[in-house]
């Protein structure tokens, strides 16, 4: 075959980063589109989709080229990048699940008569993904790309016979993967619907079209396929992170027993904290970290900037950037009272500088720590929260534990039952019960228990708010703008309620220094 085809690759890309040669480009997309190309299809099914994929990651071949190593295998690259873009474009879209990416290929390749490929298309990418990257490299090479194991040696870095037994071993981790999914399939099957059927030939007209999109360097792709870049690139500096990544590993002695702490600092760390347009961390690895914020680190004196924090529906993942330490401090213990909860999980709520929780007035704490800001990311699955406390004492040297205390409270009690802004709730959903209620000041909550209402009212009386009402079920609670009017007669007139202060016992968050 003359010049071996890697070393070849690799020529082709110096000529491109020297010369700006766009027929030493052409040539690569002409060599590789099919590849990139039909694994993309196999992610989302859709032709159109998979070119702006296809797309995409030559546009990002062509903005790295300088930087890929020599050591790199130019294929093994470009599949594992359209892997990646593909995923993330089928994961952003939410239209495509694997069972319908199975229902589609079924359709489309079935036709042709290779049972045993329609079984394994939906699943090899997830296979070629669960494969180390040499692994990876040696069945892309030989089976995708059809190489010899002299030339699969070749390219990486070993002799022909360790190249041969690399790709067996390899092969069987993939027969392996589709035997525990229930797609049992011999070797030799496997082997055969991969290498005549992984990767379909594209024509030259979309040769043409990808390159001159990517030599361009994305200058003339659409919004999307910008979109798509950008969230590429995203991921593939956070899966090139996650290699970098130091993991210390602490015991904490809690309650008599051993607990271990993952610590990490790393550039995967850094980047979910400091990233402000990353709030997926379903993927993020496990770990426990808090610091102090980097928001403002640079002007300590300015105030600092909107603070965010976004929870996992399992209460088991949590990153909060910019957020007061009293604050984080009250996600790690939770509630004093174990009847209330935290704001609901799965929702992104922004704190200002100058707000706090509505539980915040259940604990007791001193008022500095509302002056220092940090970013945490929490992502262990077993006890998060105790870990995340271990880690708070470790870093800051604070604890928190419940007691009694005397404290000014707030009584909330029904005054005149027939009240206009409440009333019981319909079934509507908040989109059109909003819709229904344009207003944008006053007081507007929808389907709610006087009990959350309770909750939700503590921030604008700044101190605990306990029902007393005796309502059972969901309500509406509406107002008109307060004017100059104070908020007791607001929920007076309005609401029907009072407010009746006293002093009372109750469940505190009581947070102190370590010892």
């Amino acid at each position: 075959m003359g010049q071996m085809p890697e070393s070849d690759d690799h020529r082709l890309l110096a000529e491109f980063v020297r010369d700006r040669s766009e027929t030493a480009f052409t040539e690569l997309v002409r060599r590789y589109a099919g590849l990139v190309h039909s694994t993309a299809f196999r992610f989302c099914g859709n032709p159109h989709h998979a070119e702006e994929i296809t797309q995409s990651v030559f546009v990002i071949l062509a903005r790295k080229a300088e930087t890929l190593s020599p050591r790199v295998v130019v294929s093994g690259w470009l599949y594992q990048t359209a892997r990646l873009t593909a995923a993330n474009f089928v994961k952003g879209e939410m239209r495509r699940r694997r069972r319908e990416q199975e229902a589609v290929m079924q359709s489309n390749l079935l036709e042709t008569g290779t049972t045993d490929w329609g079984k394994i298309a939906p699943l090899l990418d997830d296979a070629m993904g669960a494969l180390g990257e040499t692994d990876r490299n040696a069945v892309l090479l030989r089976y995708f790309e059809n190489r010899t194991s002299s030339e699969i040696g070749v390219a990486l870095r070993m002799n022909e016979e360790t190249a041969r037994k690399r790709v067996n071993r390899a092969l069987d981790k993939l027969r392996h993967f589709f035997v525990k999914r229930g797609v049992t399939v011999t070797s030799v099957a496997l082997s055969g619907a991969i290498s005549a059927n992984s990767v379909q030939p594209i024509s030259a007209f979309m040769v043409k079209s990808i390159s001159a999109i990517a030599l361009a360097k994305g200058a003339t792709a659409s919004t999307s396929t910008l979109t798509l870049i950008k969230g590429a690139l995203k991921i593939m500096a956070w899966t090139k992170a996650k290699t970098a990544i130091v993991i210390g590993v602490v015991a904490v002695l809690t309650a008599g027993t051993t607990m271990v702490v993952i610590q990490m600092q790393s550039p995967l760390l850094d980047a979910y904290l400091k990233d402000t347009e990353l709030n997926d961390i379903s993927n993020a690895p496990p770990m426990v970290a808090i610091q102090p914020t980097h928001f403002n680190k640079f002007n300590p004196k300015a105030a600092p900037p909107l603070g965010t924090l976004i929870g996992k529906t399992d209460g088991t993942r949590e990153i909060g950037r910019n957020i007061s330490l009293s604050l984080a401090i009250l996600e790690a213990y939770g509630s004093p009272d174990p009847s209330r909860s935290l704001y609901p999980q799965g929702l992104i709520r922004f704190y200002y500088p100058t707000s706090s929780s509505d539980l915040i007035y259940r604990t007791v704490y001193p008022k500095a720590l509302d002056r220092i800001y940090v970013d945490y990311l929490v992502t262990v699955p077993d006890r998060p929260h105790e870990r995340f406390q271990a880690e708070i004492k470790r870093k800051f040297g604070w604890t928190a534990h419940v007691e009694m205390r005397e404290t000014d409270v707030l009584l909330l009690k029904v005054k005149r039952p027939n009240a206009p802004g409440l009333t019981p709730a319909d079934d509507s959903s908040c989109q059109d019960w909003s819709a229904k209620h344009p207003q944008k000041t006053g007081i507007q909550e929808h389907n709610v228990t006087a009990s959350r209402f309770a909750e939700n009212i503590e921030d604008m009386f700044t101190k605990p708010v306990i029902d007393r009402t005796g309502l059972n079920g969901n309500y509406d609670f509406i107002t008109g703008p307060f004017g100059s009017a104070s908020l007791n007669q607001v929920f007076d007139d309005q609401l029907g309620l009072e407010l009746v202060a006293t002093n009372m016992p109750m469940q505190m968050l009581v947070v102190e220094k370590a010892k």
